[in-house]
């Protein structure tokens, strides 16, 4: 049996308070480690301060061309960042795909060490994160992203992959 002691437990991501018993909710095993992947995905390089090397340069690829060499990019850089800082997870593979226009879904299928079952993540990325969508935003023309957060954390959450 695998040791689930090497995985970790952790708060889980986005946070949470059970509200029955008001407790903080606790993400342990490969949920942890699948909130963590999207936790580095989210973090920008400096963002924390004793961990300067801690996540991606993701955001500095908004307002880009979308072409191949871009894409290249993009992969080599969150390939290498995830093995750098996740060392729960080996065998990271990443593809690219185009969503709806100004978006990319990332695939992400990678092999947590303790039991070497293959597991994967879907991460949206908005290249075009100003851009306005279907009546959204207001007359300043700001958008409100609430409900792209709320589905990159059913994308994180979804334990009907695990």
């Amino acid at each position: 049996m695998p040791d689930t002691n090497f995985l970790g437990a952790g708060a889980t991501f986005p946070f949470a308070v059970n509200p029955a018993t008001g407790r903080v909710e606790v993400s342990e095993g490969k949920k942890s480690v699948k909130e963590s992947i999207f936790i580095i995905l989210k973090t920008t390089l400096g963002e924390r301060l004793l961990r300067s090397d801690f996540g991606t340069n993701l955001n500095t690829y908004t307002f880009m061309e979308l072409n191949p060499t871009t894409l290249q990019m993009l992969r080599r850089e969150l390939v290498n960042q995830i093995s750098k800082c996740e060392p729960r997870v080996d065998d990271i593979e990443l593809t690219a795909e185009r969503g709806p226009e100004g978006m990319i879904l990332f695939n992400l299928g990678y092999t947590v060490r303790d039991d070497n079952v293959p597991e994967n993540l879907v991460f949206p990325f908005y290249l075009e994160s100003g851009m306005e969508q279907e009546g959204e935003g207001d007359e300043t023309g700001e958008v409100d992203f609430s409900d792209v957060l709320e589905s990159a954390g059913e994308y994180v959450n979804d334990e009907a992959n695990d």
